[in-house]
């Protein structure tokens, strides 16, 4: 029930922001102008609050790490060999990539485990994402731009790296990693704080109003026929790729496999469609592909859910 009440609050402020779009209240300008707001202000402050409480201890040893991120570099090739393999236009290729392998891991993916785990499966979320945080926002980020670009050269290469790096979303994750690894995260000043909480805290609600105000309701049912392989990626053959690694290479505690797999199910991250936009990718397609995709994912997690209590007991 909680997923389903999770999911109901997603695409209740995405209806606000469609129906403000369709009555005028934001324009085409505005959009574009929300959209600059988040990627350079709210989205990067929100990645700073959470990258401010990564705590290095709670990963011990390096077996799920390395299983885990080998699980995401596999899939990644997958969906790399699967976006060269349709005939579509190199801007939504890259969203592809984007989406591929980047979950929604903390709006959706904490609320749901929660739920279904409990305080274990809470930390075991964190856990995921404190590992898995620096391969979401880089690699996938990268490669969508070979994607957008159509070469993957040298120089093709070095001018990905230096767009990526200068990400202001990756730079402010990186620097919240860095602070929260370091233990200095109580060392910084209140009021700072309570500023980066007030905007981090915007980020999501303003990034489901831009998705909504993106969204065209008439093409939905056009889009989804379109947008299924993507979905199907990132839904089934994603988890089902991590669930093969930690088969292969299982760890020692199985709330963290069940975790690993039932997480990389969730739905792409509401920052894809702002990183689609910023970087010049098809943000329209995006829009689509994350709002279907969340709805999609209700219903898809509880196969994973059962999958991954069956195999990993």
């Amino acid at each position: 029930m909680r997923g389903f009440l999770t999911n109901l609050v997603i695409f209740i402020v995405m209806g606000c922001g469609w129906y403000m779009r369709r009555s005028g209240r934001i324009t085409a300008v505005g959009l574009k102008e929300l959209n600059a707001l988040l990627f350079v202000l709210l989205m990067p402050l929100g990645f700073f609050k959470a990258g401010l409480g990564f705590d290095a201890s709670t990963i011990r040893g390096w077996r799920f790490p390395s299983v885990l991120i080998g699980g995401y570099v596999a899939a990644t090739a997958v969906a790399w060999v699967l976006a060269g393999m349709r005939h579509t236009t190199p801007e939504r290729r890259a969203v592809a990539i984007l989406t591929a392998v980047r979950p929604n891991a903390i709006f959706v993916g904490l609320s749901v485990i929660s739920l279904w785990l409990g305080q274990a499966g809470a930390e075991a979320q964190m856990l995921f994402v404190a590992v898995g945080m620096p391969y979401f926002n880089l690699v996938p980020l990268l490669l969508a731009q070979f994607a957008l670009s159509g070469r993957t050269d040298g120089r093709t290469f070095l001018n990905a790296l230096a767009r990526t790096v200068r990400n202001p979303i990756l730079l402010a994750g990186a620097a919240g990693i860095l602070i929260g690894a370091a233990g200095w995260t109580p060392l910084l000043p209140d009021w700072s704080m309570r500023v980066v909480e007030v905007l981090g805290n915007c980020g999501n609600g303003m990034s489901l109003l831009a998705i909504g105000a993106a969204l065209a309701p008439e093409k939905l049912l056009r889009d989804i026929r379109s947008a299924w392989p993507d979905m199907l990626m990132k839904l089934f053959i994603h988890p089902a790729v991590v669930m093969l690694a930690f088969v292969l290479f299982p760890v020692e505690n199985p709330v963290l496999m069940r975790v690993a797999v039932v997480a990389s199910a969730v739905a792409p991250a509401f920052n894809c469609y702002v990183l689609a936009g910023g970087f010049g990718m098809d943000s329209d397609y995006a829009a689509v592909l994350v709002a279907s995709s969340t709805l999609l994912c209700l219903l898809t997690l509880l196969f994973w859910m059962s999958v991954a209590s069956s195999v990993f007991v």
